[in-house]
């Protein structure tokens, strides 16, 4: 089963790391850097290390999910977590129309 809660804290956390990662490559791009696909790659590399680093420095998580804020920081996590509260929204609408149209025979 997903551990939706941990998922979003991690999202969260990716969220302020990503506004870090941007202003930090905003610099790197407006100084040195004019090659795109170099800017790619070192947005990576930068997100795996800010996200990594400020998740083991402020949090409890173990390793593997500091990864993972990385992972989340470079493909922007407001994207993803708008999509699974979209995704999670729907499926929390779809369970109390199914519950409203369960309901008791004998009302009414």
């Amino acid at each position: 089963m997903l551990d939706f809660d941990k998922l979003y804290e991690l999202l969260r956390i990716a969220l302020i790391t990503g506004a870090i990662n941007s202003l930090f490559i905003q610099k790197i791009k407006c100084k040195f850097i004019t090659n795109d696909c170099i800017i790619i790659i070192i947005s990576l590399i930068t997100s795996m290390i800010i996200g990594t680093l400020f998740t083991l420095t402020f949090t409890n998580f173990e390793f593997k999910y500091s990864l993972w804020v990385g992972l989340f920081t470079f493909v922007h996590a407001e994207a993803i977590f708008n999509i699974l509260k979209k995704s999670s929204s729907i499926q929390a609408n779809n369970n109390t129309q199914s519950s409203e149209v369960d309901g008791d025979p004998g009302e009414g």
